[in-house]
């Protein structure tokens, strides 16, 4: 008996000590010392398309974009989400280089 006792007690301070030397690895740290700008800019993907409709009441813009490889998307026409500072220099029939986040398909930047 006294042999399981200490057969147990070795083996949870071994796990204990393999706990406490893996502190710190989390992502959780990396994420937190990351700027916000940082996160977003990495969850940015960019893509080339042609305004189809704008509809600015809504702040959306129907775009026939190329394949996306980052995001295995095809080609297909869809819409982004968009400022009213970006619409504005925008026509419908316009080919456009963008900036989106692929989250919530939000146009961060047009080039």
């Amino acid at each position: 008996m006294k042999t399981l006792l200490l057969a147990s007690a070795i083996a949870l301070v071994s796990l204990s000590a393999q706990a406490n030397e893996m502190t710190g690895h989390g992502s959780q740290e990396q994420m937190a010392d990351m700027g916000h700008d940082q996160a977003q800019e990495q969850q940015l993907t960019t893509a080339t398309g042609e305004v189809r409709k704008l509809d600015r009441d809504k702040g959306v813009a129907i775009i026939a974009h190329e394949p996306v490889p980052a995001l295995g998307w095809p080609a297909m026409v869809m819409p982004f989400k968009m400022s009213e500072e970006a619409m504005a220099s925008l026509a419908e029939g316009d080919t456009i280089t963008f900036d989106f986040s692929p989250d919530n398909t939000t146009i961060q930047a047009i080039h």
